[in-house]
């Protein structure tokens, strides 16, 4: 995360999710920390579109990265979320690693539909999204694995980690260090995979 939201003192800014956030247990994790918590997290969301962007996937990482498409028209799915207050947003501005940008965009609310059939009820609003920053070379087209189960596990661990009183964690450093050691049951402290990013 390079930039910092604008948002208004009465409320925070919308948000345009496309990836791993579209899990309705992961967002209630992120946003309230009990991914069981689904019903006050799914009011927050609302079925969108924005054109002229494409997802495709961090090599090695498999987390989503939007990325300009050469189609302005080019429509790419996900959700227009709604955070209540400024803590909410501010959370979610800390889930994208630093190399994603954030830009604002137009998003499409309502009876969306890909093909362009049903184009009535529909209602366009200002909100922010995070994009790729890196190289198209970094990217591939389709992720390993399933997504949403991979990064609730991974923010399991990173609250463990909070736990043990390791503070101001970046999710980007536990995907090559930490969680592989976990799956393949290395033994060692999360503390001592760690600890050569801090010092």
């Amino acid at each position: 995360m390079t930039n910092t939201p604008s948002q208004s003192e009465s409320k925070p800014r919308p948000l345009f999710i496309y990836g791993n956030l579209r899990s309705l247990p992961l967002l209630a994790w992120l946003l309230t920390g009990d991914p069981s918590n689904i019903s006050a997290v799914s009011k927050l969301r609302q079925p969108a579109i924005i054109r002229g962007y494409e997802r495709g996937y961090i090599k090695d990482t498999d987390y989503p990265a939007a990325f300009k498409s050469n189609s302005k028209n080019w429509p790419l799915d996900g959700y227009l979320l709604l955070p209540e207050t400024t803590s909410q947003r501010d959370k979610l501005d800390h889930f994208e690693p630093e190399r994603f940008l954030m830009e604002p965009v137009t998003v499409t609310v309502g009876n969306v539909h890909l093909d362009g059939n049903r184009r009535h009820l529909e209602k366009e609003v200002e909100a922010d999204v995070y994009i790729w920053g890196g190289g198209l070379d970094a990217l591939t087209s389709s992720p390993r694995g399933n997504l949403a189960e991979i990064w609730l596990d991974l923010y399991k661990k990173w609250n463990a980690l909070r736990e043990q009183g390791i503070e101001n964690i970046k999710l980007e450093y536990l995907i090559p260090d930490v969680r592989m050691a976990w799956i393949h049951g290395f033994g060692r402290s999360p503390r001592d995979h760690l600890g050569r990013l801090y010092y």
